[in-house]
């Protein structure tokens, strides 16, 4: 946990100032608990937790005064009362109230135009130099509290000290500026010595390897069968050239191949067009021979077998007379394939078409969505009121209450940010309306008894009138 003392002077130190509904609900609950154990209030010894309960710890009068600022002024002279004395405990609490409302620790001069406000006149008692002119005990300064603020709900109290507590305890943003640098560097040193090590162990690797060469090229024995290949081509050459000069390589002459002479094909007889055929556009060009190509040739032909002429298309066996017409001449002849035709693929189909899967939505009333959109609301202005905004907070609740009139959490929310702003009137009605619309809430009971402290406020303000 950590104290107030750190966190007021962490607030100091950013910048940072306590919003003026947040100091006066940490005041009025400090001085409520000091009230009730009877102790005295030093910010040393209030501690917050993570789940924003407020701790206060036993005070000691014989340890060395830590906050001077704390001290009463007749604490000062020769005949000084102790520091348990409930007018001293009162003073006490008055600079802890002067603190939290305005930054800065209380002086021993009266206030000034600092402090304004209901609030500030309870504070400005508490710290009057003269001892008679302050509360009588802590339980008064408490009473005087509850007359000008009304108390929240337990866990309304409790999540604005949380967000209080995360907010004083994070260092100033400087401090975290600094800190991610000096991380992000210390990373890259990280880094750069690693690349450093991993360069070292190259280098090392690189000069054993190089020092395994030398030592294998000191050990290997010197070749001799390259220089004895490249003597044997250079004489053979040498050979070579000497017998072509001497005329005793004479090279080999061929006879020239003289083409064939061109054999004419026989005479085919004339076939009509609806019994013959028609041969293949690929056939007929594959069967047609160059004017220039021989007929024969020879060698050449056994050579390259695949060059041959593919056979002439066959002819029927039975010709139709020539008086006569054609026995199919009625008929249109189908047409012959083509011999080198390209074999097409079978259309693909299916046995069964496939069907797509469609993911099913199910449908958003507009209910649902209205309901939704009055949550989110209510979550937005419950988080504003927790970090003392609570103008943000009744236009968050006010929204919700346009979307959803009769959503119950906004009520209360609406309740609570009256409360802080200390309109008595309206948190009175906005209390009521939560309960009448959720009797059997799990805090309907500290919402009844913000109810009763709010109506005998509203008596005793109207006996003062």
């Amino acid at each position: 946990m950590t104290n107030l003392h750190e966190m007021l002077e962490k607030a100091r130190a950013a910048g940072q100032k306590l919003a003026p509904g947040e100091g006066a609900v940490l005041f009025a609950a400090a001085v409520r608990l000091a009230a009730s154990q009877g102790s005295t209030l030093r910010s040393r010894l209030l501690q917050i937790d993570e789940a924003g309960g407020l701790h206060l710890l036993p005070f000691d009068e014989r340890e060395r005064e830590s906050e001077p600022s704390y001290l009463a002024p007749e604490l000062l002279g020769s005949d000084a009362p102790r520091k348990v004395e409930p007018r001293v405990q009162v003073y006490a609490a008055g600079a802890l109230g002067y603190e939290l409302l305005t930054g800065m620790p209380a002086s021993q001069r009266s206030p000034g135009p600092e402090l304004s406000g209901a609030m500030g006149d309870i504070v400005r008692m508490a710290l009057s130099p003269d001892r008679r002119e302050r509360f009588g005990g802590l339980t008064e300064l408490q009473d005087a509290l509850e007359g000008v603020l009304a108390r929240p709900p337990a866990e309304g109290e409790r999540n604005i000290l949380a967000a209080l507590r995360t907010r004083l305890a994070r260092p100033p943003p400087e401090k975290e500026a600094l800190a991610r640098l000096i991380e992000k560097v210390s990373a890259l040193e990280q880094q750069v010595s690693k690349m450093q090590a991993r360069s070292e162990s190259l280098q090392q690797s690189i000069e054993h390897f190089e020092e395994g060469e030398l030592r294998l090229q000191k050990a290997r024995p010197p070749s001799v069968v390259v220089p004895a290949f490249f003597a044997g081509v250079l004489g053979a050459a040498a050979v070579l050239v000497a017998g072509f000069a001497m005329g005793v390589v004479v090279p080999e002459r061929r006879a020239p191949v003289r083409p064939a002479p061109v054999a004419e094909a026989p005479p085919q007889p004339e076939v009509p067009a609806a019994v013959s055929p028609a041969p293949a556009p690929a056939q007929v060009k594959t069967a047609e021979a160059p004017a220039s190509a021989p007929a024969d040739a020879g060698p050449l032909a056994e050579m390259a077998p695949d060059a041959a002429p593919p056979p002439l298309p066959a002819l029927p066996d039975v010709l139709p007379d020539a008086g006569q017409p054609p026995a199919a001449a009625s008929e249109p002849a189908a047409p012959a394939p083509a011999a080198t035709a390209t074999a097409l693929p079978p259309p693909v189909t299916r046995s069964s078409p496939g069907r797509a899967l469609t993911p099913k939505r199910l449908p958003v009333s507009p209910g649902a969505m209205t309901h939704a959109l009055a949550l989110s609301q209510v979550h937005r202005g419950e988080a504003a009121l927790e970090h003392g905004h609570a103008d943000d907070a009744l236009s968050s609740f006010r929204g919700a209450l346009e979307s959803e009139p009769g959503i119950a959490s906004a009520w209360r929310g609406m309740g609570m940010a009256y409360a802080v702003q200390g309109n008595d009137s309206q948190a009175l009605q906005a209390y009521e309306k939560y309960l009448k619309l959720s009797p059997s809430a799990p805090d309907a009971a500290d919402i009844r008894r913000s109810i009763a402290e709010l109506k005998e406020r509203g008596k005793l303000g109207g006996e003062d009138k």
